[in-house]
């Protein structure tokens, strides 16, 4: 578009302090004009021919500094579209620096004797000061109390117990400062006792002390809350109290005062949850139970609610922190009817600090066809009462082989079995360029075999995992992972459709379905960084930039890493330099990269601009994917002198 752009438009400027200023302003009345740029223009006298070229930028606001405080500065903008075609001088603004009023420092405050005294320091001659309180942190709402030329101020009208935030600002004729640092205070006839604690937690009690407060005490007011809301209050002249109201499981909190003739500010809040008598955990139903890696835990594996006659069927019933003596029993149902009872209805002592674990491991062996069900049960003093229940149906003669299942992953790990393999971060959606697995496992093979896994892309065949030799079993195989692996994976639909073969051909056992998404636009932008140097990343093809900054000083090499990750689609790529407002040089011959049908695991644009000189420096770095240079991002540096 080579006509002329409309002028920007609400040219604003606010102080950053008395040498810097933020200037702003509005894109112009047509929408359509696509601007590049804006060149920011300035001068001591209002005349914008006179003005000198300042900053070119391709935002809506620009930061200047190093300005004289005693000067008056003129601004005016012009915009630039891509074409280099510029507009008219915006609506010119002005900036009165001597007109900047610091903010008040140093602002304390300090309890005494119920008032809060507070004080700070003036950096602006001839201005008053406005003080303002809150009991927002944040200052959502305040109040103003007191407006004066002074330095200080006493609050007297605080209630005792409230925390009250502060701040200051400098005003004259018509000019307010920011505000100055906020400070918190308390005001209390005197202080809330101190080292208030939790001594002890049980299940039944809590066991709470503090410091005596000095003075003449009557007594000590107690308060508890659940869940935020205030339950009760109680008093106590000594300086410990135990609730033994609690219930085992909740988490409780406390505060106190102290009474004299006046209450005093009210204490820290402690916390305090009571052990639960036990915690049950859950029953599973699996091929078996093995020890888990924290000591006395057990793990159960392969869980499932469906057997074939003959295997053995376990069932693993955890609780944990049990704070209780306790007996526990199974009662196994087959087909409806009772078969027989897991316990030996003895008492389990846990003595004065409990047990961590407690499990019931009933199995069954060579099961028959039917429905089988536990019933699990406690007993902690009243009797026993049923906590759960879990049911599992057997079916067929008994198989040559058990099919555990498959799971699309990330990738497998070895299992705590010997020969088992576990996956890694199982999931269905994947992104374009990432790696996946299928795993497939079967256990208890009894005979030979031979397994393959069509793999399926966007319903179309694509290729087979397995070679389609057999297997030979001699007595009984524990276990057989078959392990699809994809890797730099293209966006589609993909299927995976498992097969076994025992002498019958070929069977399907079942079949896993993953989505692997487009990655948006052909790549994957991961940033760029100015930095001393570019070196290897830990992953081939990979960069890393080394010692990232913004600031360097002149005669040094700037470095400017721009990385792109799972590039699908063919790319250019260059960075346009810029110096002190002023195009440079580019970065990027214009050539073409071509992909050839796979995903580029990692695009890195590295630019050196060697030996530069002071002043202030930015890379542009743009792409084209087929449709023109898209601008991506912006990295400015700035160089001084050394």
């Amino acid at each position: 578009n080579g006509a002329t752009p409309t002028s920007p438009t609400n040219l604003a400027c606010a102080f950053v302090n008395n040498h810097q200023v933020n200037v702003n302003w509005s894109l112009g009345s047509n929408s359509a004009d696509n601007i590049g740029d804006y060149k920011l223009f300035m001068g001591t006298a209002n005349n914008s021919a006179q003005a000198v070229y300042t900053a070119i930028t391709p935002f809506t606001s620009q930061v200047i500094s190093g300005l004289d405080s005693s000067l008056t500065y003129y601004f005016w903008v012009k915009a630039v579209n891509h074409s280099g075609v510029e507009s008219s001088f915006s609506s010119g603004i002005s900036v009165v620096m001597s007109n900047y009023i610091y903010p008040p420092v140093n602002l304390v405050g300090v309890n005494s004797n119920g008032s809060i005294q507070l004080s700070w320091a003036c950096q602006s001659s001839g201005v008053n000061f406005t003080v303002y309180r809150s009991t927002s942190v944040s200052f959502s709402s305040q109040t103003i109390i007191q407006q004066s030329g002074g330095t200080n101020c006493v609050d007297a009208s605080g209630q005792s117990g409230t925390t009250y935030y502060y701040r200051v600002s400098s005003y004259s004729s018509g000019r307010v400062s920011d505000y100055s640092n906020a400070v918190s205070a308390v005001p209390a006839i005197f202080s809330a006792p101190d080292s208030f604690r939790v001594v002890e937690v049980g299940s039944d009690r809590v066991h709470l002390a503090w410091n005596r407060s000095p003075g003449t005490i009557y007594n000590y007011w107690v308060f508890r809350y659940l869940n935020g809301t205030q339950q009760w209050v109680n008093s106590t002249t000594d300086t410990f109290f135990v609730d033994s109201t609690v219930v085992a499981g909740y988490t409780y909190s406390y505060k106190i005062r102290a009474r004299s003739n006046t209450t005093s500010a009210i204490s820290n809040e402690v916390f305090a949850t009571t052990r639960p008598k036990f915690v049950y955990s859950g029953a599973w139903v699996c091929d078996s139970v093995v020890n888990g890696p924290v000591e006395w835990s057990k793990i159960a594996l392969n869980v499932k609610n469906n057997f074939s006659q003959g295997s053995k069927a376990s069932l693993l019933v955890e609780f944990k922190n049990i704070f209780i003596n306790y007996r526990q029993k199974v009662d196994i149902y087959y087909n409806g009817v009772y078969s027989w009872t897991w316990g030996n209805n003895q008492w389990s002592d846990v003595g004065q600090w409990g047990w961590s674990y407690s499990y019931a491991t009933p199995s069954i062996s060579d099961c028959q066809s039917g429905v089988y069900e536990f019933k699990v049960y406690l007993d902690t003093g009243s009797g026993y009462w049923q906590i759960d229940s879990k049911s599992f149906t057997v079916s067929g003669s008994a198989s040559p082989y058990t099919y555990s299942g498959a799971w699309v992953c990330d990738s497998t790990e070895d299992g705590e079995i010997q020969w088992s393999k576990n996956p890694v971060n199982v999931r269905n959606t994947f992104v374009q360029g990432d790696g996946l697995a299928c795993l497939v496992v079967f256990r208890d093979l009894s005979v030979n075999h031979r397994v393959k896994v069509d793999i399926y892309k966007d319903g179309i065949y694509s290729w087979t995992w397995g070679s389609g030799e057999w297997n030979v079993v001699n007595g009984t195989l524990g276990y057989f992972n078959a392990i699809v692996q994809m890797q730099n994976v293209p966006f589609g639909n993909y299927e995976f459709r498992i097969f076994i073969d025992i002498g019958n051909g070929y069977q399907q056992v079942d079949f896993k379905t993953c989505q692997v998404l487009f990655s948006g636009q052909g790549y994957t932008y991961s940033g760029s960084w100015t930095c001393d140097s570019v070196a290897d990343g830990f992953e081939e093809w990979s960069k890393i930039a080394v010692s990232p900054k913004s600031n360097f000083l002149a005669g040094q090499t700037i470095n400017c890493l721009s990385v792109f990750r799972n590039v699908s689609v063919n790319h250019r790529v260059k960075v346009d330099i810029y110096q002190n407002g002023y195009y440079s040089w580019t970065w990027g011959d214009g050539s073409w990269n071509y992909v050839g049908g796979y995903t580029w695991s990692y695009l890195n644009a590295v630019v050196a601009n060697a030996q530069v000189s002071a002043g202030q420096y930015e890379f542009r770095i743009y792409i084209d994917t087929g449709f023109g240079y898209q601008m991506v991002d912006v990295k400015s540096v700035n160089v001084s002198s050394n």
